[in-house]
């Protein structure tokens, strides 16, 4: 029988439990961040890498003012369940969905430099650090409003795209 040290155990079970070295929970509920003019992610971080753009809709989705992209991993369970129940309700309300699996597309693991198309700053957004992230993007520019992190539902995600199109209607 092999001896494991009891601080190797342990060393294990951080890393499985927590995410990167910040030690937060993987599990966190859902974060909405409204990316506008206003929005503390507007200062330029030093080492971001270029512009990238975000992935287009679903090229079977209906054209609507909104999408959905998800970012996700091919081996995260929760994004592929999300992948195979909730994406399909989504699609059903005409919402189009992207699915971006960062452990093949590795860009997405960067900050990005883009410019605000409402406001004309520079901003940098932030990498995708936890799975299953979504962003609600506008279609017309491709600019993520929303961003939320951790697993959520249709329902929710339907809600938000409909306060979206209110607030872009009273503009």
């Amino acid at each position: 029988m092999v001896s494991v040290p009891w601080w190797c155990v342990l060393w294990l079970c951080l890393l499985v439990c927590f995410d990167d070295w910040t030690f937060k929970v993987r599990r966190q509920p859902a974060v909405v961040q409204l990316l506008d003019s206003s929005s503390a992610m507007s200062d330029v971080v030093p080492g971001a890498s270029p512009s990238v753009e975000l992935p287009p809709p679903a090229a079977s989705s209906p054209a609507k003012d909104f999408y959905v992209v998800m970012y996700g991993s091919s081996t995260c369970g929760p994004c592929r369940n999300w992948e195979t129940t909730q994406a399909p309700l989504l699609k059903k309300a005409g919402i189009g969905v992207t699915v971006v699996h960062c452990d093949r597309d590795l860009q997405w693991l960067k900050d990005r430099r883009v410019t605000n198309p409402d406001t004309g700053q520079k901003v940098v957004l932030s990498r995708v650090t936890r799975y299953p992230t979504f962003e609600i993007v506008r279609r017309r520019d491709s600019w993520p409003m929303r961003r939320f992190v951790g697993s959520t539902t249709a329902d929710a995600m339907l809600r938000q795209v409909e306060q979206l199109r209110g607030l872009a209607s009273s503009r």
